[in-house]
């Protein structure tokens, strides 16, 4: 029988709750925690989901010795902080991406990783996907040839909701940091294979 992780989620929301839905197809997770800034926020979603246990504090919910994993969707401006805070914890991340909002604090995120000797991952899903992983094992045999030009785009218009994040960016938050990255991957996968 393969070992349970104990889950927990950082800041319950519709990112949480989209990534919860894909931990429960999966044979080795336990959902164990929520941690929410409000502890009425951090019950309803325990029990939406079928959490064991539910915290009015990230800290709080960190502190649990038993939690094993922690998945963190607050906003990006608080990525860092609650990296760390998981990180100094003892606890392995997946930090939805952006996973930082700029170089000095990602470094600072691998370090303290590698320091608590824990797992740190950014939640990006597309270089997961078939899709990605054939482009990138065509790329790497040469049989597409030389690559002369590259055209990528992703876009999506949500409808306008003054409390969305996706309409109003308060938080050192943007189109770039949410989606508008996703061409970028294929820009890398290409690079990988003309360094070669």
């Amino acid at each position: 029988m393969k070992k349970k992780y104990k889950w927990g989620i950082l800041a319950p929301g519709k990112m949480s709750a989209k990534f919860t839905r894909g931990l429960k197809l999966l044979e080795n997770v336990e959902l164990y925690a929520v941690g929410s800034r409000d502890l009425n926020r951090a019950r309803q979603f325990a029990e939406e989901f079928g959490f064991k246990k539910y915290f009015g504090s990230y800290e709080e919910m960190v502190s649990d010795p038993d939690l094993e994993v922690v998945y963190i969707a607050s906003p990006h401006s608080y990525h860092y902080e609650h990296t760390m805070l998981c990180l100094k914890h003892k606890k392995a991340v997946i930090c939805e991406k952006a996973l930082a909002l700029n170089s000095r604090e990602v470094e600072g995120m691998i370090n303290e990783a590698a320091r608590q000797n824990v797992f740190l991952m950014e939640a990006l899903w597309p270089p997961f996907q078939p899709i990605y992983r054939k482009t990138r094992e065509l790329l790497m045999t040469g049989e597409p040839g030389e690559i002369v030009h590259l055209n990528a785009r992703f876009s999506f218009q949500p409808p306008f909701d003054p409390i969305d994040r996706n309409s109003i960016y308060p938080l050192e938050e943007g189109p770039f940091l949410i989606s508008e990255f996703i061409p970028l991957l294929m820009l890398c996968i290409s690079w990988e294979f003309l360094r070669r």
